[in-house]
């Protein structure tokens, strides 16, 4: 199932609720960062070192199968409270919005799938992560996402700054063991291939 922003932004919505902030400003928040977060994890760029048999295959692999840590939201809520309290953002529910944050995130990115091409390797396995990762353009999609939902209080700029930093951050810890499958020769290979998550 891929991710999308109205999914992405339930999700949201539904784990700020969940620890208590059922403010007018919420849904529009989660709404913000959702529109901001699934097309950078879209557009993100996968590389992968393969090896296998010579060919041409193709990865198809459930985010959430090929990349456990990507679901245990417990290391993402600890590097976007350090994040939050980095940007200043210390206030009553900082750390209730930096969880449910966190937990919407991973949470629906076990939903995504991992696509991928893999030429010169047809049937192998690939081992790879996110490359390329700016944390500043997240930022800045994010601002413009809440500038557009007139969500544009004091502490935007520091808000989007600790989530794009957190979120870079986390997936740039992120290992895909993706399996290669397609049409094969019998000798060895080794390559590298490019992947995304929809």
């Amino acid at each position: 199932m891929p991710i999308s922003v109205p999914g992405q932004a339930a999700q949201m919505t539904s784990q700020m609720a969940g620890f208590g902030m059922t403010g007018q400003s919420a849904p529009p928040l989660a709404q913000a960062i959702s529109t901001a977060l699934i097309p950078f994890v879209n557009t993100a760029t996968i590389s992968t070192s393969d090896v296998g048999t010579v060919g041409a295959g193709a990865g198809n692999i459930a985010v959430g199968i090929t990349a456990p840590q990507l679901v245990v939201s417990t290391a993402l809520v600890a590097v976007m409270r350090s994040e939050f309290i980095g940007a200043g953002l210390v206030g009553q529910f900082a750390p209730s919005l930096a969880s449910a944050i966190s937990i919407a995130f991973t949470t629906h990115m076990a939903l995504g799938v991992v696509l991928s091409q893999h030429p010169g390797v047809g049937t192998g396995v690939a081992v790879g992560g996110f490359v390329g990762l700016i944390s500043t353009q997240l930022q800045q999609q994010i601002l413009a996402a809440m500038s557009g939902l007139s969500l544009a209080g004091q502490s935007a700029s520091a808000l989007a700054g600790a989530v794009a930093n957190a979120i870079v951050n986390f997936l740039n810890t992120i290992v895909f063991t993706i399996p290669i499958i397609g049409p094969s020769g019998a000798s060895p290979a080794s390559s590298v291939g490019t992947g995304r998550v929809v």
